[in-house]
């Protein structure tokens, strides 16, 4: 029910930005609503003035950044636009055995993205900074945190906690049973 009326609440508010950049005498385009979810479960509407094309929606998990969800799949446009300009980039071998990538690094490298080189979408994500909220869960919560958010995992051991679907995996590494590193990975294979 609640869901349901944040969402109602969230396509009204895109009608109204809608219609207000349409009467507007302001010549930007480009002009959309961006519903996001935020800490606590809360949804955050951003209004973007971006000519940016998202590309195909975002395959299984994703994070927020800046009213911009990013996930695997997210086009490297996107990435740019959420993050900004890596503070450093290198060209690395893809895991999943997908060709060359650029990790391309922020906030001090506690935060990677990679791009494929070929097609120029995300493929994999590092994170290790307890300010960014994956979907609910953060570095630093516990392993309740994580199975109150995404449920029974595919996956558990002392030291991972592991989703799959849409041939991607969300992977929470643990230390003392609290989240150390967080990664969005494309798998080699979909599931």
């Amino acid at each position: 029910m609640k869901k349901t009326k944040i969402m109602t609440a969230a396509i009204a508010l895109c009608m109204a930005a809608t219609m207000f950049a349409g009467c507007s005498t302001n010549e930007t385009v480009g002009e959309t609503a961006v519903a996001t979810r935020i800490e606590g479960g809360q949804t955050q509407i951003a209004i973007e003035n971006s000519d940016v094309e998202t590309g195909e929606a975002v395959r299984g998990y994703a994070f927020s950044h800046n009213g911009y969800e990013i996930g695997i799949g997210s086009n490297e446009e996107l990435v740019f636009t959420a993050m900004g300009e890596p503070s450093d980039s290198e060209a690395v071998a893809n895991c999943a055995g997908l060709g060359m990538g650029i990790n391309n690094y922020y906030y001090d490298g506690r935060v990677f993205i990679q791009i494929a080189d070929t097609t120029g979408t995300v493929t994999q994500i590092f994170i290790s900074d307890p300010i960014i909220d994956c979907g609910g869960v953060a570095v630093g919560d516990s392993v309740d945190a994580i199975t109150s958010v995404y449920g029974e995992p595919s996956f558990q051991s002392e030291f991972i906690i592991e989703y799959k679907k849409d041939g991607m995996t969300l992977q929470f590494e643990l230390e003392n049973g609290k989240v150390s590193k967080i990664w969005y990975l494309e798998n080699a294979t979909v599931e």
